[in-house]
């Protein structure tokens, strides 16, 4: 496996679903219960987060076919290491 990172937009700044929503609706039901928690307050980011991206349990192909899946907000300037 090659190391590699991939970095979460949670904004709504890049992607127009943000990806802890995009893994929840595929991987993670219960993390509906999570994002509440986390909503009201109750759940550290980091916690809420961790949750939701521990729960994929996929093979790094799958992941990486995922990420490239989600639509990028057409205002966002190209980069290619986005890409690469």
């Amino acid at each position: 496996m090659n190391k590699w990172a991939f970095v979460s937009d949670f904004d709504g700044t890049i992607t127009d679903k943000d990806f802890y929503h995009f893994v929840i609706e595929k991987y993670f039901e219960d993390g509906r219960k999570l994002y509440t928690k986390w909503k009201a307050d109750d759940m550290k980011d980091i916690d809420f987060l961790a949750a939701v991206f521990g729960s994929i349990n996929q093979e790094e192909e799958v992941i990486i076919d995922d990420i490239k899946s989600i639509k990028i907000d057409e205002h966002v300037p190209s980069c290619p290491l986005f890409y690469k």
